[in-house]
């Protein structure tokens, strides 16, 4: 399959980059990358590598991790779960506003008694005005919501 955005919420995405990205791949690495290795110094959500990869298939391909997006990937059955139960309890409230202080602590009981995987990052995504980020959950919780 042949991705142009990352599946999840990434700060930095290179989707505006693909295209350029693969120009300068298709030139300058001759024979679908044959012998050669590429290494996504990158990071973050590997749409980089992945694209590589399709573009240059017998390439070895090298993504980095160091931020965990793929633990933040297997988890997304419990992402998807809490994105349905948060929507469920916006539905009736319009986006960029502040909240009621009641639905914001509905919003962080919700939260705080998940008993799934959190992705702070889809969370920051749907529950902060944009541009703000947090990097710790009670941050989140109790400074944000």
């Amino acid at each position: 399959m042949n991705y142009t955005q990352a599946p999840l919420p990434f700060t930095g995405q290179k989707r505006r980059f693909l295209n350029h990205f693969k120009t300068l791949l298709k030139q300058q690495i001759p024979n679908d990358g044959d012998g050669w290795t590429i290494v996504d110094a990158f990071g973050g959500s590997g749409l980089l590598a992945h694209t590589a990869k399709q573009v240059l298939p017998k390439a070895r391909v090298i993504y980095n991790d160091f931020d965990g997006y793929a633990e933040r990937l297997q988890n997304i059955n419990d992402t998807n779960q809490l994105r349905t139960i948060i929507a469920d309890l916006l539905a009736h409230y319009p986006r960029n506003q502040k909240l009621p202080e009641t639905l914001k602590k509905t919003i962080q009981a919700t939260l705080q008694t998940f008993g799934g995987y959190i992705d702070l990052d889809c969370m920051a995504s749907w529950l902060l005005f944009r541009g703000r980020q947090t990097t710790d959950l009670n941050d989140l919780i109790y400074n944000h919501t």
